[in-house]
This record gives C-alpha cells, sequence and structure tokens, in this order.
C-alpha cells in the first residue's frame, strides 16, 4: 500500500508541475473530455432513433428533425472540441511545454556548480533535461485519458444496467480475458526482441561495413566479404530460430483473441435477440444498446491497459523530483539580491 501511494506521489509530482503552468487551460481541457461520452450516448439513441423510426413508419420528415437536433448537437459538440484542440490547445500547449523547460534553467541557475562534478548528479540532470517536459506531458494526457474512459464507462454503465445487467457481466468477464491475452502478447514480443539485440545489432554492424564508402576498397580487395556474407545468413537464420520459438503461441494467442472478441459479440446479439422475440425492446434498441456494449468493453479495456503507465510515469517522476530537490548553499540567493546586484555601480582601485 506504501508503494502504491509513493508510486502516485510521483505522478502527481509530473502532474502538478504541468497544470502550474496554466491552471485555465488544464481545467478547459478536462471539461472538454466529458465531450466523449456526450458524443458517445448521442449515437447511441441516434442508432435507435433512426431504426425504430423506420420500424414504425413514423415518416421521412420526423427522421429528417429528428437527424437535425442529432446532427446539430454533434456539431456543437465537435466545434467546441476543435476550439479547445485547435484554437487554444495547441498555442497553449506551446507556453507550458516552454514554462516546463525554463523551470529546469531557472533550477539550474540556483544550483551549487559544484554539484556539476558529481557524475550521478549530472546523469540525473541530464535525464530531467530530456525527459521531464515529456513526462509531465504524458502525465496530463494520461489523466484526460483516464478521465475521459471513466466518464464513457459511468455513463454507458447506467444506461446499460437499466435494460440488461447481464451485459454488463458479458462485457468485463470477456474484458478481463482480452487484457490478460494482450499482456501476454505483449511480454512474448519483448522476449523475442531481447534475443534479437545481439543479432541485430552484428547484423547492423555487417550492413556499415558495406554502406560506408571508407570499408568498400578493403572488402573489395580481400577475403572478409565472402566471411560478412556468410555471417549475415547465419544472422539471418538465428532470427527466424528465434521467430519460430514464438510463432506458435503468437498464432495460438492471436486465435484465443480473436474468439474472445467472436464470443462477446455473438453472446451480447443472443441476449438481445431474445429480449426483443420476448417484447422487452424494439430492434432499434438492439442495435444501440450492442453499440454501447462494444463502447462499454473498448473503454474499460483502454482504462485497465492504461494502469501500467501510471507506474511507468511515477519512476520518471522519482527521478525528475530528485533533481529539483536538490538544495544549494552557496548560489541560492534571492530575487530582491539577483536585482541589487543586477544595478549599475562603481568600482574604485587605488593603488
Amino acid at each position: 500500500m506504501k508503494k502504491i501511494k509513493h508510486g502516485f506521489s510521483n505522478y502527481f509530482y509530473l502532474l502538478n508541475n504541468f497544470f502550474k503552468q496554466d491552471k485555465v487551460f488544464f481545467v478547459f481541457v478536462t471539461i472538454s473530455c466529458l465531450l466523449n461520452p456526450i458524443n458517445t450516448i448521442i449515437d447511441t439513441y441516434l442508432l435507435q432513433f433512426v431504426i425504430d423510426s423506420i420500424s414504425y413508419n413514423k415518416g421521412i420528415y420526423y427522421i429528417l428533425i429528428g437527424l437535425l437536433i442529432f446532427v446539430g448537437i454533434k456539431f456543437l459538440v465537435y466545434l467546441f472540441s476543435e476550439i479547445i484542440e485547435v484554437k487554444i490547445g495547441e498555442k497553449r500547449m506551446r507556453i507550458v511545454r516552454g514554462k516546463l523547460s525554463k523551470s529546469i534553467i531557472n533550477k539550474v541557475s540556483e544550483i551549487d556548480t559544484s554539484y556539476f562534478d558529481d557524475k550521478s548528479f549530472y546523469d540525473n540532470y541530464s535525464f530531467t533535461v530530456n525527459q521531464f517536459v515529456n513526462q509531465s506531458h504524458r502525465a496530463a494526457r494520461l489523466f484526460w485519458s483516464t478521465f475521459t474512459n471513466v466518464i464513457t464507462i459511468a455513463s454507458l454503465l447506467s444506461l446499460i444496467s437499466i435494460v440488461n445487467p447481464i451485459i454488463i457481466l458479458i462485457s468485463i468477464t470477456t474484458t478481463i480475458i482480452s487484457v490478460i491475452l494482450s499482456r501476454k502478447n505483449s511480454k512474448m514480443y519483448f522476449e523475442m526482441e531481447e534475443k534479437s539485440i545481439f543479432v541485430n545489432r552484428k547484423q547492423s554492424y555487417i550492413n556499415r561495413l558495406f554502406y560506408l564508402k571508407n570499408y568498400l576498397f578493403p572488402l573489395k580487395t580481400n577475403n572478409s566479404s565472402k566471411i560478412l556474407k556468410k555471417q549475415f545468413d547465419n544472422n539471418v537464420d538465428n532470427l527466424v530460430k528465434v521467430s519460430n520459438n514464438y510463432r506458435g503461441k503468437l498464432a495460438l494467442n492471436g486465435i484465443l483473441l480473436s474468439l474472445n472478441g467472436i464470443l462477446f459479440a455473438g453472446g451480447i446479439l443472443l441476449l438481445l435477440s431474445k429480449g426483443v422475440i420476448d417484447g422487452y425492446y424494439s430492434i432499434g434498441a438492439l442495435a444501440s444498446l450492442f453499440y454501447a456494449a462494444t463502447n462499454f468493453k473498448n473503454n474499460l479495456q483502454s482504462f485497465v491497459n492504461e494502469i501500467p503507465n501510471y507506474s511507468q510515469i511515477s519512476m520518471y517522476g522519482e527521478k525528475i523530483k530528485s533533481f529539483f530537490d536538490t538544495k544549494s548553499n552557496i548560489e541560492k540567493i534571492s530575487q530582491k539580491e539577483t536585482n541589487e546586484f543586477c544595478k549599475p555601480f562603481d568600482i574604485k582601485l587605488n593603488n
């Protein structure tokens, strides 16, 4: 529990740094995250409206008026989203990233010079320069993405659970299976990549020898090109062997993922079809609920897949925080003292 708390503390350190640079912009983007759930709900009801209007012979003018209302709402939502993202977001984001970069400069200006002789500090400083801005921005994007997913999930959950709670159970079960299989897939790809690193490095070295002009003459005047070509073929064979070790497992995992998706779609459609046959809801409701269930599952899976990102960002946050927490005793001076020092002054030399 303490470890989790510490991890979130480091994550929120980066998020807070982003938030402090432009609080109004951060709040605006957070509010705009509500637009995605609104769009999802509109699309869900739009589908039901059109199908039921056709089924009950409501007439083309009735459908046209309904479509104009739905499209009008969607257009206003889209317009607001574009204003936030393009008109305001792009400019503000550049300003925020610039302020974050400047905060590193401000910190360096008050750090004792002696620290720069310490290798571990300098490594941490270089790490902060390379990662602070991107990871702070990434922390904000992750917050907005999670917020969007949570609101969308909550909206769809309330909509679906009123009609048939079993749909929620099927969606959660298939999502858990999908996440487990996806993680297993990622792990196998990582292992395969890891086992190929050394061979790829040797392959890269051989490629470089044949590509660079400086090495062409020696390669043409001695027997080394034949040896290198043979080594090249061996490297290809080794990469194929590594791939063969995982190909069957990856194929099986892919089949299971596809089967899981088919079972989800089949199970939901069967359940909804029975509801239509029994007269509990209309064909339009069947289509909209299937759409809602699919979106619920996708957003739930996206939310679960985002959880490891919090841990990863918190590790960056810990190193970056240690840089900004560096205490200085010599060079740190107040703004008042800096202003005093910058005023014009006279120097008098005697003898």
